[in-house]
């Protein structure tokens, strides 16, 4: 298999540690591995995903209430 693209320059030195870029600890249970082999810390993603759907959502709010 081949390896995880790797696109943060401190991701090695983070990973060594047992921990993501942020500080999360990148355990079995913590870690998603995309179908292109690039592991992801789950948290981290959630937190993503989550400002991404406020965002979304707050642009549809300001759609909607300017016609």
């Amino acid at each position: 298999m081949a390896e995880p693209r790797q696109i943060d320059p401190n991701y090695k030195s983070a990973r060594k540690n047992g921990k993501c870029y942020r500080g999360h600890p990148m355990t079995q249970k913590n870690t998603y591995v995309q179908p292109s082999g690039y592991t992801v810390c789950r948290r981290c993603k959630a937190d993503r995903e989550r400002e991404a759907y406020r965002a979304r959502c707050a642009r549809r709010a300001r759609e909607k209430a300017n016609g």
